[in-house]
């Protein structure tokens, strides 16, 4: 089983709050890359999930036209913070939303002023 280099711990801004944050921490949870568990708080409740590398072209937005193989790229550098020459991934940000039972974390493309 492949592990994390460092401990990962993601600052996520919040879409629902202004000026408040989250903390994801990443932990590697199987033999793939992208086999992972992911620990967030919103600083009063903790919310954990599994993500599977085979099931992650479930988590892209059904009217996306990105290819398999550049999603686990996305979500290589978000989630494991890998560095990558790819001018396609200037701009992505990841940003969660929380509400009482569940956390919800987006993965967009960041456009000037918007």
């Amino acid at each position: 089983m492949p592990s994390l280099p460092d401990p990962k711990v993601l600052r996520l801004p919040r879409t629902d709050v202004d000026n408040d944050f989250v903390l994801v921490n990443i932990q590697q949870a199987g033999s793939d890359l992208l086999d992972l568990k992911l620990v967030g708080t919103d600083g009063i409740s903790p919310f954990v999930t599994y993500l599977r590398q085979n099931q992650i072209h479930k988590l892209q937005a059904s009217t996306s036209q990105t290819d398999s193989d550049h999603w686990q790229s996305i979500l290589s550098a978000v989630l494991l913070q890998s560095i990558s020459n790819d001018p396609t991934l200037t701009g992505v940000e990841a940003v969660a939303n929380a509400s009482s039972s569940q956390l919800t974390i987006t993965i967009r493309n960041k456009i000037s002023g918007i």
